[in-house]
């Protein structure tokens, strides 16, 4: 990052037109999106660090070009990780976390060097030059800043990414490769960079930038609906009551409900711009309500603390599906099947569950066999990430689904990777485990039906 350009702040009137930094190196090639760019870097530059505290602290800004600013210039500097405080509170604590953690996992596998530092990129650049921009009032809290002007430059030196050893082997002859640099214009064209404003500053919003830009592609100004249209954040007041609400909302297909159990902070937008959307959806799903209707009918939860919220797994589980005048339940590893008078019921036996793991066990690569072991004796500990918000706890999916794959991840050794490429290079060895797990889950299939007709 030694020739990155100087870029002075913008200034804070929030004029219609403000302008970046001096001119930098132009090298002409390809065109490529701009705002799709600094999203991607930012959701990328939230993880992927050695410390974080002091680098993602909040910048907010006194009006919205000078966020969409802050952002640029963490970028234009490699301070990846910087970036990611430039981003609305609620989504960068939703991503933050989870991104850490799974980096730590890549790291540790060798996917990642261990001196990766996105508060100072390797390998990777983008510069910015004489950028000007545009803002366009979307409410008083939301605004879309277009750049109208200006240049960017990006760079790949495949040498010098952070790769750790088992990408490197991965990617030997990609890098290799010299250099390439592109140059083109920073203008979004119809496309924004979307600025929230949170407590009385401004910051860019993922959630908001993907909608709007959604919204200006099919011609739109991508101004939201009025706010009284807006699905209402509800929320409970435990992690799990958070959970169980989203479990009965989700059994019920009530997705107004359903989307109000997630976080405003990190899911305002879709909040926001549900009403676009929740009419032509509710009336294709009253048509899946018509033949089935589920139920929950018991639940039972542990709770474990970890950063940022909680996180709540779902131990044990009943759910009952009407299907006409037959009502099936499922609980604890029996199934029942009522249909009038006549009620049925069948429960699978533990040896029977060991059994099958021990035969999709016998069907896999000696190399791989190890793996499958570990996750199905240790099961990685996923479940739903709740974060609390105005005293009121809520599902995040971002959170959850990081925390799933950074828990995945840590049941993975480094042997485990190569494996799996061998498995991937060898053409007969998959077509053959593509065959016995065809034929295994045909034995599966003719077993329950042997065991449904005694």
């Amino acid at each position: 990052m030694d020739d990155s350009p100087s870029i002075d702040p913008l200034d804070s009137s929030g004029s219609a037109s403000d302008q970046l930094g001096p001119p930098t190196r132009r090298i002409r090639r390809r065109r490529f999106t701009l705002v799709s760019a600094v999203v991607a870097l930012a959701l990328i530059g939230g993880g992927v660090a050695v410390t974080v505290a002091d680098s993602t602290a909040s910048a907010g800004a006194s009006n919205p070009s000078a966020a969409v600013n802050n952002l640029l210039m963490t970028v234009d500097r490699g301070d990846l990780l910087g970036a990611l405080g430039a981003i609305v509170p609620g989504e960068r604590n939703a991503i933050e976390p989870g991104l850490i953690g799974l980096v730590d996992q890549l790291k540790r596998l060798g996917v990642l060097s261990p001196a990766t530092n996105l508060n100072d990129l390797s390998g990777l650049s983008l510069h910015f030059s004489g950028v000007q921009m545009k803002t366009t009032m979307l409410t008083p809290v939301l605004a879309a800043v277009t750049i109208t002007a200006g240049r960017v430059s990006s760079s790949v030196t495949p040498t010098q990414l952070p790769l750790g050893p088992f990408a490197r082997g991965l990617a030997a002859s990609s890098l290799a490769h010299n250099s390439t640099s592109t140059t083109s214009s920073a203008s979004t064209g119809s496309s924004a960079i979307v600025a929230e404003n949170v407590g009385g500053s401004w910051y860019v919003s993922l959630g908001y930038t993907i909608a709007v830009d959604a919204l200006r592609a099919k011609g739109g100004s991508g101004a939201p609906p009025p706010t009284s249209e807006a699905v209402q954040p509800t929320g409970s007041g435990t992690p799990q009551g958070a959970v169980r609400a989203l479990l009965d909302d989700g059994a019920a297909l009530d997705l107004p409900g359903l989307i109000g159990e997630f976080p405003p902070g990190e899911m305002g937008a879709l909040q926001s711009y549900a009403p676009l959307f929740i009419g032509p959806a509710e009336t294709r799903l009253e048509k899946s309500q018509a033949k089935v209707k589920l139920t929950i009918t018991s639940v039972n939860f542990s709770e474990l603390p970890i950063s940022g919220g909680e996180l709540v797994r779902v131990t044990d589980l009943g759910i009952s599906a009407r299907i006409g005048r037959i009502v099936i339940g499922i609980k604890g590893g029996c199934v029942t099947e009522t249909a009038g008078q006549s009620t049925i019921r069948r429960c699978s036996a533990r040896s029977a569950s060991a059994n099958s793991s021990q035969r999709l066990i016998a069907i896999l690569p000696p190399s791989l066999r190890s793996l499958a072991l570990r996750l199905i004796n240790g099961r990685p500990a996923i479940g739903f990430v709740t974060t609390n918000e105005n005293g009121r706890w809520f599902v995040s999916p971002m959170a959850t689904v990081l925390d799933g794959l950074d828990a995945y991840a840590a049941n993975l050794e480094p042997q485990d990777l190569m494996a799996i490429e061998n498995l991937v290079h060898n053409r007969s060895e998959l077509n053959a485990l593509a065959h016995s797990f065809a034929e295994l889950e045909l034995g599966s299939l003719t077993s329950a039906r042997a065991a449904s007709n005694a």
